[in-house]
C-alpha cells in the first residue's frame, strides 16, 4: 500500500482516484464482541484465568483441592482511561517564550494571544470574525 506522500504526489490524477486510495485501510481492526474479540481482554472477569476449564483447580492425592489463585488487573481499563484523560480531559496550558532577537516569533506570539483573548477561551476555533481581528492587530504590529 502507498504512503499518503506518495498519493498525494502523483500529479495529473483525478481527485476521485486520490480519495479511493485514501480511502483504503491498511490496519486490520480486530472486532470488540465474539469468542476472539477485545472485549475479552478489556474486561478482567472475560480473562482467560477466570476460565475454570483452562485454568482448574488442583486436586490433590488425598482429596484436598488447591484452589487456582485468579487475581486481575483491569490494566487494559486503566490505560484507556488514562490516555482519554490526557487527550481530553486536562487542558493545555500556552505559554509563549519567543526569543528576544527573532521577531517573526514576536509577532506570531502576539497573534496568538489576540486570538486566545478574542475566542475567550483555551480553544483555538479560528472564526472569519477573528482572522480579521488579527489582520487588524497585525498591521498596528
Amino acid at each position: 500500500m502507498a504512503t499518503i506522500q506518495e498519493i498525494l504526489a502523483l500529479d495529473a490524477r483525478p481527485a476521485s482516484e486520490i480519495i479511493s486510495d485514501l480511502k483504503e485501510k491498511s490496519v486490520s481492526v480486530p472486532s470488540w464482541t465474539g469468542r476472539y474479540g477485545l472485549v475479552q481482554e478489556y474486561d478482567p472477569k472475560r480473562h482467560p484465568v477466570m476460565n475454570r476449564a483452562k485454568y482448574p483447580d488442583v486436586v490433590n492425592e488425598d482429596g484436598t483441592i488447591d484452589y487456582v489463585t485468579r487475581l486481575t488487573f483491569a490494566y487494559q481499563q486503566l490505560a484507556a482511561k488514562r490516555m482519554t484523560e490526557l487527550c481530553c480531559g486536562i487542558p493545555v496550558k500556552r505559554i509563549y517564550k519567543p526569543e528576544a532577537d527573532n521577531e517573526g516569533q514576536q509577532k506570531v506570539a502576539k497573534m496568538l494571544g489576540v486570538l486566545k483573548r478574542s475566542s475567550g477561551r483555551d480553544k483555538y476555533q479560528v472564526t472569519k470574525k477573528q482572522i480579521n481581528l488579527i489582520k487588524k492587530q497585525n498591521e498596528k504590529i
